[in-house]
């Protein structure tokens, strides 16, 4: 069982490093099942996971209505899959809060160099709405990932709002995200990039 491989023994590190100090000493085995279940109705994907119900439900159907030419009905399914995986790419929401002169903005999602544009379009709204507003944080806790050109792309937005006078910050940077951040903007131990003092 692949599982079995992802205790102490044969992880480099404690979940610790990847979530928060709550998880220091317990390893991904902890949580997992040992033994594969039998069988799965298909129906208990529905409302646990309706992306992976659509493709699951979507490729069972197509199977069914191209037998016996099942591969057409496998292709259809990896075709829904992809489909799946870019609508979850794209979907960035972000949320704002204002307190006094600070405006805080809040992703949800996967940050690459296509989505950083919705930040950039809250960030950009709030500013115009309200030109009090010297200070912008970002904040990242509800990033599931941030690739590269993610992080390249949040450099220059925040480069563009330092040279228009904006004192920025980049909170709450998840150990994953960290790595890939950590080539463009100096993260401290607290996940914290202080823009301000490049």
């Amino acid at each position: 069982n692949a599982y079995d491989l992802l205790g102490e023994e044969h992880v480099g590190s404690d979940l610790a490093r990847f979530l928060t100090d709550e998880f220091r000493g317990e390893y991904l085995d902890q949580y997992t099942s040992r033994q594969p279940k039998a069988t799965m109705p298909l129906y208990h994907l529905v409302g646990e996971s309706n992306a992976q119900a659509v493709v699951g439900i979507g490729t069972l159907v197509a199977t069914l209505a191209t037998a016996p030419r099942v591969e057409r009905g496998v292709l259809i399914g990896i075709g829904l899959a992809l489909a799946v995986h870019l609508y979850r790419e794209l979907s960035v929401s972000a949320t704002s809060e204002r307190l006094d002169d600070t405006v805080t903005i809040s992703p949800h999602g996967v940050l690459w160099f296509a989505t950083v544009s919705s930040v950039d379009r809250v960030i950009g709204d709030e500013l115009a709405s309200h030109p009090e507003v010297s200070h912008v944080v970002i904040d990242l806790s509800g990033v599931g990932r941030l690739d590269y050109s993610g992080a390249a792309a949040l450099e220059r937005l925040v480069s563009e709002l330092q040279e228009g006078g904006t004192m920025v910050e980049v909170t709450n940077v998840r150990p994953g995200a960290a790595r890939a951040a950590g080539i463009h903007f100096p993260i401290d131990e607290d996940g914290v990039w202080r823009a301000r003092d490049r």
